[in-house]
């Protein structure tokens, strides 16, 4: 385990009845781990979900998933001492799962909207939608797959994450707004010590470009009092709508008030995955594959729509009911989409600047990434075989003594 690091944790401190943390051994690791716990039963109550520290090729940051049932911690904040911070990531991930519809369902959303916008945008008179759907190798399975696949699967699957992440910072904001002020105490640490990157870059202008990258982060800095910017007050600036919304009307109110933006991202980057696409002749066979390539969407956009249907445990954490998903799709293809000021073909651009990429890679690097050996993690996995039990017990004095006994169970 690191040692030589300034341990950060005075909470958690408190919640040890002022013991004073002075390293990360395992027995500290073990109390994370168990405080972590005590804080889900109470966040949660019910949902089976394992808290537990990545190990050889589990997922390293912060991250929550009823699916999976699993919690994991993100070590490489507890690497640098930032012990409070560490509970106050897990304490926003475990809000995720009570106050947040499930990335499945977000994911539902983000592709109703995309491909509303892709059917809006044309180029020689040829939508996007078009374009990219004829493509076979366009399918549910590839675009949710880790493989790299073709360059409109890519391109399907960079708009829809970028979107996600988008989608999660204005949700961002109304769970933690909507987290008791003793346990919002961790989370207002942790974005205390991101601060002052995120006004930097700001103030250097790296989040000025177009990318959906830029309006994360201004969206986050500005509702969490890091800097004011003046388009997020503008046109997505009530907090209180936020803090009060569902998170199914508040992904609605966000792509109606960035709807320019969003469209013009995806045209751009769009450009930038085809930059020949002006000069090169139209292929009119596409023109006949419309029909084939209209099954083929709706066929995506069911898959989508059942996956984030969890119609087994309507009791469960995250369940969305249909009809409510199917009412938020129908709204959102309502949206209307604005196309001002969309690149040309001389002026092609990225959408994606490279500073506001680097922000969010450096970012991710400060929560990802770092790992426990298997030594080390059965170290931590011992103290929970620990058993102690308190017993009083009176002798042939008449006296009453108070005792532990502490049992290992190796069984466990």
């Amino acid at each position: 385990m690191t040692e030589d690091v300034t341990i950060d944790a005075e909470y958690m401190n408190r919640w040890l009845g002022n013991t004073k943390i002075t390293s990360l051994s395992p027995k500290t690791l073990y109390d994370v781990q168990t405080l972590i716990e005590y804080y889900r039963d109470i966040i949660v109550p019910g949902v089976e979900l394992e808290i537990d520290f990545p190990v050889e090729g589990k997922v390293s940051g912060p991250c929550a998933s009823v699916k999976d049932g699993k919690v994991y911690i993100p070590f490489a904040m507890l690497q640098r001492g930032e012990v409070d911070s560490t509970i106050g990531a897990m304490i926003h991930e475990l809000h995720h799962i009570k106050l947040s519809p499930s990335e499945e369902t977000f994911n539902y959303y983000a592709f109703c909207f995309m491909q509303k916008v892709m059917k809006s945008l044309k180029i020689d008179d040829l939508s996007i939608y078009d374009r990219v759907f004829n493509d076979d190798a366009v399918t549910y399975e590839s675009i949710k797959s880790d493989t790299e696949g073709s360059k409109d699967v890519q391109f399907v699957r960079t708009i829809l994450r970028d979107m996600l992440l988008l989608m999660n910072a204005v949700e961002d904001v109304r769970i933690d707004e909507n987290t008791p002020s003793n346990l919002k105490k961790y989370i207002d640490k942790s974005d205390l010590q991101c601060a002052p990157k995120l006004k930097s870059a700001y103030e250097k202008g790296d989040l000025n470009d177009s990318s959906l990258h830029s309006l994360c982060y201004k969206l986050l800095g500005h509702h969490k009092q890091m800097f004011v910017d003046e388009e997020i007050a503008e046109k997505f600036g009530d907090k209180e709508f936020i803090v009060n919304s569902t998170g199914q009307d508040l992904q609605i109110a966000l792509f109606e008030a960035f709807s320019k933006e969003i469209t013009a991202y995806i045209y751009s980057k769009y450009l930038s995955f085809n930059p020949s696409v002006f000069s090169e002749d139209s292929d009119f066979d596409k023109y006949f594959s419309e029909q084939t390539s209209e099954l083929s969407d709706n066929s995506i956009e069911q898959q989508f729509a059942f996956s984030s249907w969890d119609t087994t445990d309507p009791d469960s954490a995250q369940y969305v009911d249909p009809s409510t998903t199917r009412d938020t799709a129908s709204k959102i293809d309502k949206i209307s989409v604005a196309q001002d000021d969309l690149p040309s073909e001389v002026t092609l651009v990225a959408s994606q600047s490279n500073a506001s990429e680097q922000l969010h890679k450096d970012l991710l690097e400060l929560t990802e990434g770092a790992k426990l050996s298997i030594a080390e993690y059965n170290q931590i996995k011992a103290f929970k075989n620990i058993q102690v039990h308190t017993f009083t017990e009176t002798f042939n004095n008449d006296k009453r003594v108070t005792f532990d006994v502490v049992i290992y169970d190796s069984v466990l």
